[in-house]
């Protein structure tokens, strides 16, 4: 299902922001797409998406400046 699939990605890129942070943007762009479709189809409310979305950019960013806050 398309919830099952967001999970497990979300997984794959907390787990990749630990351990392998050269794959971390490549699985962030995945997430972000799949909420986005999932928001699009009404599985996920628009907000909730929104507020992953924007995690996810977060934690990307601080990947690209190399803050460890």
């Amino acid at each position: 299902t398309i919830l099952s699939t967001i999970y497990t990605a979300k997984k794959s890129f907390r787990t990749a922001l630990e351990t392998d942070k050269a794959k971390a943007p490549e699985i962030g762009t995945h997430l972000v797409s799949l909420v986005d479709r999932a928001a699009s189809k009404g599985v996920i409310p628009k907000g909730r998406a929104s507020r992953l979305k924007s995690r996810v950019g977060a934690h990307l960013s601080k990947l690209k400046t190399g803050s460890s806050k």
